[in-house]
């Protein structure tokens, strides 16, 4: 009920914070309020490529990719896995 920018908020201070199995549950809650969130997905694929899920940060990456082609933090993560 906080909307997404709360939600966006709390797991980029827990991925700072190395916290990246809650980084997860914020962007996946950002994720569901609003479903065409870029920001969300990079979160996700960001925390997922720091616990070595691979497949899961190159499927957020790509998808943040296929709403955005220029954007630049995707394509790091993208670079990363």
């Amino acid at each position: 009920s906080k909307g997404e920018p709360f939600h966006l908020e709390q797991g980029t201070a827990s991925y700072s914070d190395g916290k990246y199995r809650e980084a997860i549950t914020s962007g996946r809650i950002a994720l569901k309020i609003n479903p065409s969130s870029v920001a969300a997905r990079i979160l996700l694929a960001r925390a997922n490529l720091a616990l070595n899920i691979f497949d899961s940060a190159q499927k957020f990456a790509e998808d943040a990719l296929a709403a955005q082609p220029d954007n630049v933090e995707a394509s790091d993560v993208l670079a990363g896995v």
